[in-house]
């Protein structure tokens, strides 16, 4: 007997959705960072305004828009008078002014001594003529390291063989649309699948450093498993999930980049499944445990189990340790975050 889709949603909403705290903070960061840069042409990226983040929420992506026809030398010229605009600005209006860092293809923005919280990154995307073949929203040329997760990136910020000049074809814009479109249309459940897969590979990373699933490829597989059937319940979805996932990592690659959909170039964002650098033998052994491990727990769900009953399998399909907490299901509403 499959749980109802408000129980799995309120463990996930008590655990790991972002809170109403986070929301705030992050609008209130975001709102001082337009004021500032007004009237530049900004954005929020990544999964944050997808509304596929799970907490805690590590850093929020700025888009700062170039006009069509500006070169990437443009680009670090203009970074580079961010950067002064917004030194003078904090400086002004709060301590955080000495936490602005330069980098080579971004402004990093922290509020914390420990780097490793949330933190700011305001990235260049240069508009190109050419939009995406579904929503027909505008392709953006961007640094390829703006593709990477925060921790990832301020490694290879160190990496002196790196070549900062990468860039690619970006569909922000179209992936939110994306996103945002599914959800409404399932009744949220996409976003809330999302956040629970996402969580799982989490602690499988934390238990395995050489897990290779990439949250971007979780968005996208869980996005073509909500639209294949729409009246699936979470249960159903997350089952599907876990009984497909094997085969992604065994067929090569698969999901074709919306900025590329069209003809003119092919690359695919599942790409990585094809590197045997990380498509290893010991992470398909296990993925394969992982996979038997989590659809024997979801089995064990009944008739009749209690919130309580129900959140000591979540943990378990999760690798979490059983704590005493009260259950607040929270009420966050769909799409608070500020745009400007």
């Amino acid at each position: 007997m499959e749980p109802e889709n408000n129980t799995i949603i309120n463990y996930i909403d008590n655990n790991f959705s972002p809170t109403k705290e986070d929301i705030t903070n992050i609008a209130k960061h975001y709102e001082k960072v337009w004021n500032i840069l007004w009237p530049s042409t900004l954005f929020q990226s990544w999964s944050y305004p997808r509304n596929t983040s799970i907490r805690p929420i590590n850093d929020l992506d700025i888009i700062k828009v170039l006009s069509y026809g500006k070169s990437k030398e443009d680009a670090e010229k203009i970074l580079l008078d961010i950067h002064q605009q917004l030194l003078s600005a904090y400086a002004k209006i709060e301590i955080w002014y000495n936490h602005l860092k330069l980098q080579k293809s971004s402004i990093w923005i922290y509020f914390a001594e420990d780097e490793d919280k949330f933190s700011i990154d305001i990235v260049p995307a240069i508009e190109t003529n050419k939009v995406d073949v579904i929503y027909w929203t505008t392709i953006y040329n961007v640094p390829e390291i703006q593709k990477i997760n925060k921790f990832r990136r301020n490694k290879l910020y160190s990496d002196l063989n790196y070549k900062w000049d990468n860039w690619i074809y970006s569909a922000p814009k179209a992936y939110k649309e994306h996103s945002i479109r599914l959800d409404d249309l399932s009744q949220d459940k996409f976003r809330y699948f999302v956040r629970f897969i996402k969580q799982w590979k989490r602690n499988c990373k934390k238990e395995y450093d050489w897990f290779c699933l990439k949250s971007f490829h979780i968005e996208q597989i869980c996005w073509i498993l909500v639209n294949e059937d729409r009246s699936l319940s979470l249960y159903w979805l997350l089952f599907k999930f876990f009984d497909k996932i094997e085969k992604r990592f065994q067929e090569g690659k698969k999901i074709q980049d919306l900025a590329y959909e069209g003809g003119f170039e092919d690359r695919y964002i599942d790409e990585y499944v094809e590197d045997p650098e990380k498509n290893t033998p010991e992470f398909r052994e296990y993925l394969r445990k992982e996979v038997i491990r989590v659809k024997s727990l979801l089995g064990q769900f009944s008739v009749g189990m209690s919130q309580s009953d129900i959140d000591q399998i979540l943990d378990k399909v999760l690798k979490k340790a059983p704590v005493d907490k009260p259950t607040v299901v929270s009420n966050i509403p769909n799409w608070p975050w500020l745009w400007k």
